[in-house]
């Protein structure tokens, strides 16, 4: 019994040890749990920037419309990128097929400042205004400003810049300009 464990903790090693650099610099998580600090909120953690900038995306959930969040790391067996949206802070594994580099402009056409285009709209089931895209657009932009405090500079992607996760390294410097390489 005892070198069975062994072995799946031989196994699993390597897994945790990926998830634990990929997650260990986030400042939503310390190992794998959610930093808890005393009198903070949860918005407050996650439109704080990290030590190391995550990409912004616009990211579409099948039967939602394209909503902002972070790419937070990519799963290259299944090409999907676990992405933490704006708003309610819930996350999914999205199809690469379904995000774009953040840009001014939704992917569908409406402006990320306003409730045009077909980007209006709530991504929970509970509403069905642009009250709510509005709202998590400013996240978004108290995210952005707290990245330009932290790195200097932000860049919006151009319109419908897909997502590579091959060229992520590209992206940041596209984004963040002033970041030193990772």
């Amino acid at each position: 019994m005892r070198c069975r464990r062994w072995r799946i903790a031989q196994t699993a090693m390597p897994m945790l040890m990926v998830q634990k650099k990929t997650l260990g610099r986030c400042i939503l998580y310390v190992g794998f749990r959610p930093i808890v600090r005393h009198g903070q909120s949860s918005l407050f953690r996650f439109v704080s920037a990290c030590r190391i900038p995550h990409l912004l995306v616009w990211a579409k959930l099948k039967g939602f419309p394209f909503w902002p969040g972070k790419a937070m790391r990519t799963n290259a067996e299944d090409g999907t990128v676990d992405v933490r949206f704006f708003g309610a802070h819930d996350r999914a594994w999205i199809a690469l097929k379904d995000i774009f580099l953040y840009s001014q402009e939704s992917p569908t056409g409406g402006s990320a400042g306003g409730s045009g285009g077909k980007s209006g709209g709530s991504k929970k089931s509970g509403g069905g205004s642009s009250g709510s895209l509005e709202a998590c657009l400013q996240e978004v932009e108290l995210y952005i400003k707290n990245a330009e405090e932290r790195f200097g500079q932000f860049a919006h992607a151009q319109h419908r810049t897909s997502y590579d996760p091959k060229k992520e390294e590209e992206y940041i410097r596209m984004m963040y300009p002033k970041v030193r390489p990772i």
